[in-house]
């Protein structure tokens, strides 16, 4: 995916941050990341951070087909997003969540780590 932003259908602002790393404990820089992987037609709004994945846990850190991640939302390490979600403005989603397919998350919402949500 480019880095040109696209308002419909798909795209990253030029503000915000994918693949920045992890936010961990575990982490340090000799281990590297296992990088961000973007489905399709994700949108990524303006100020949005994604962390870069842990190495050896469960591959990239990945963002479904045609999700859309509103403005302020920080994406933690390892995080796996369904297709077709909405995560809305300022939410927080902690290292290691998982979250379904067409799943849509409400302002201001906190994800602690390790927290699974089925779809839809």
């Amino acid at each position: 995916m480019s880095g040109h932003f696209c308002s419909v259908g798909g795209g990253i602002h030029p503000s915000a941050y994918i693949g920045g790393n992890p936010e961990s404990r575990e982490w340090v820089p000799e281990d590297g990341t296992d990088g961000v992987e973007l489905g399709e037609g994700v949108r990524v709004e303006a100020f949005v951070t994604v962390d870069a994945a842990l190495k050896g846990f469960d591959g990239p850190t990945r963002i479904g087909a045609r999700s859309w991640l509103f403005r302020h939302v920080h994406a933690g390490h390892n995080v796996q997003i369904g297709e077709d979600c909405e995560i809305a403005t300022g939410s927080g989603i902690g290292g290691h969540v998982v979250i379904g397919d067409r799943v849509k998350v409400g302002l201001g919402a906190i994800f602690r780590p390790f927290v699974k949500v089925g779809d839809g």
